[in-house]
């Protein structure tokens, strides 16, 4: 199995089950601007690659990454065989500018870490929905939607701990 858990239709929202929720975002890693470079200090023109939400912050925060292996055959210190290697400069720069985009497009480094904590009512345990027990039950590993319309919120995320009263 690649993952625990099932895709749940269960929702958490604001009026009905939500207790509390917890919010903790991590911005420490947020890279909104990168600076790649290339073997041997291959750089782009423009130099920089821009985040699509660059404007979601007041600064942009810029990281240089290096591209060990994206080389040109024409650098001073290239010494290989070619195989490894771009026949242009051009071609070189379009490959930092593809590497840095992924960064944002599959590494989503442009976004924040977050962490949600959130408190609900288990309504399986009550007694207006004790006969959709089974459709309410969750488990580590299932896919949940929480909602909050106040507060804008709407996301998909997995169980992760669940904690819950032994004796209760």
């Amino acid at each position: 199995n690649d993952k625990i858990g099932f895709e749940r239709e269960y929702v958490i929202s604001y009026g009905k089950n939500l207790d509390s929720i917890n919010c903790e975002i991590d911005l420490s890693s947020v890279v909104t601007q990168i600076l790649p470079i290339g073997f041997d200090g291959i750089m782009l023109e423009e130099k920089y690659v821009y985040s699509n939400n660059l404007k979601k912050y007041p600064n942009p925060i810029i990281k240089e990454i290096k591209y060990e292996d994206v080389k040109w055959k024409g650098s001073p210190n290239y010494s290989g065989d070619g195989s490894d290697a771009f026949e242009t400069l051009e071609e070189a720069r379009k490959e930092l500018k593809r590497l840095a985009q992924l960064e944002f497009t599959l590494n989503k480094i442009d976004e924040p870490l977050t962490t949600f904590n959130v408190n609900f009512i288990e309504l399986s345990r009550t007694e207006e929905y004790k006969d959709y027990e089974k459709l309410l039950t969750l488990n580590i590993g299932d896919t949940i939607t929480i909602r909050h319309k106040l507060l804008d919120i709407d996301l998909t995320a997995r169980v992760i701990e669940y904690t819950y009263d032994f004796l209760s």
